[in-house]
């Protein structure tokens, strides 16, 4: 034990730096690590059309107006591959926080965040309703912005927006018609989620009063319509 070295206790200025310069090490291998996997990330992410939603504040004057992505399929096959507006990215997903809970008698809570081209809107959602009817605003807004119909009476289709009710997290997507008396004689199957919307929303119509409606669970809704559509006598 003669020949131990004795124990020197670090100054603490030395240990300081001594912290500091591995801390430094660690963020530098942290920085590398996440420029390796942000590329990657981002051509995933654009690889499946995904029209990310940050934290926005919308414009002044700017309400009831949804977030809208192109739509690329069409029954015009000239429309192949037409992209109506091109978004290319709104942010970073990881900001984009899942847990908020909200009080749903409260509108402004059931109001988010959501962009038209690229311009800054707030939205607000009823998740009480099968489905969330456009407002005439929203759709000239959308028509200011440049989208242009795809053909029949079809303009866009709203993907993938995230709505908060309390501990549930809600995907929605709103359809945008060009004339909704089109849309009472033609099914949109393929607009929404893959089903007959007839099906799932129980849409009912009458043709003398110009009325339309949903049913959900034991609540029925009921919608006027701006013109009788005279020509369908049996709507089922």
């Amino acid at each position: 034990m003669e020949n131990a070295k004795p124990f020197v206790p670090i100054p603490p200025n030395r240990l300081h730096f001594k912290i500091t310069e591995e801390l430094n090490k660690l963020h530098a291998i942290s920085t590398m690590i996440n420029s390796h996997l942000e590329q990657p990330l981002n051509d995933s992410m654009n690889s499946h059309n995904i029209v990310e939603m940050d934290d926005l504040k919308s414009d002044d004057g700017s309400i009831d107006t949804p977030i809208v992505s192109p739509f690329l399929d069409s029954d015009d096959e000239s429309d192949d591959g037409e992209v109506i507006n091109e978004l290319d990215e709104y942010g970073n997903a990881r900001n984009f926080y899942r847990n908020r809970i909200i009080n749903i008698f409260d509108g402004e809570d059931l109001a988010f965040p959501c962009m038209i081209g690229f311009r800054k809107f707030v939205a607000y959602f009823d998740p009480f309703l099968p489905m969330n009817i456009i407002t005439c605003k929203a759709y000239n807004t959308i028509m200011v912005e440049g989208l242009k119909s795809k053909g029949k009476n079809f303009v866009a289709i709203v993907r993938d927006a995230y709505v908060f009710v309390e501990c549930f997290t809600y995907v929605t997507e709103l359809v945008v018609l060009k004339d909704i008396r089109e849309f009472i004689i033609k099914d949109i199957t393929n607009i929404v989620m893959g089903r007959s919307l007839r099906a799932v929303t129980q849409l009912g119509y009458d043709c003398v009063k110009g009325l339309i409606s949903f049913s959900r669970i034991f609540d029925i809704y009921i919608f006027w319509m701006p013109h009788a559509i005279h020509k369908i006598k049996n709507f089922k």
